[in-house]
């Protein structure tokens, strides 16, 4: 069960993105960050997830076919995957 309360936690400053405007986190787990952001050139708001940082080669393996999979998937409940590349910090996001 999600805890509204762990959003709380200090977090560090949002990671760069090229083209995202990062507003702040919505939440957080083991396999990633999700953060609410716009999108200056379409005034769009978008959620984008993050690798966490220091995540493992094997994590990021996962991550990476997380992406794949999600950008297959089309259905009125799913938020559609709109774009998927890296943080200027090296952590790929979707």
């Amino acid at each position: 069960r999600h805890d509204p309360l762990e959003l709380r936690r200090p977090v560090s400053a949002p990671p760069r993105i090229a083209g995202l405007e990062l507003l702040r986190p919505v939440g957080r787990g083991a396999m990633g960050e999700v953060w609410a952001a716009r999108d200056p050139a379409t005034d769009r708001l978008v959620a984008v997830k993050l690798l966490p940082p220091l995540a493992s080669p094997r994590s990021a393996a996962r991550f990476k076919r997380e992406i794949a999979a999600a950008a297959r998937l089309s259905h009125p409940a799913l938020v559609p995957v709109f774009a998927a590349g890296e943080a200027e910090d090296g952590r790929p996001y979707y």
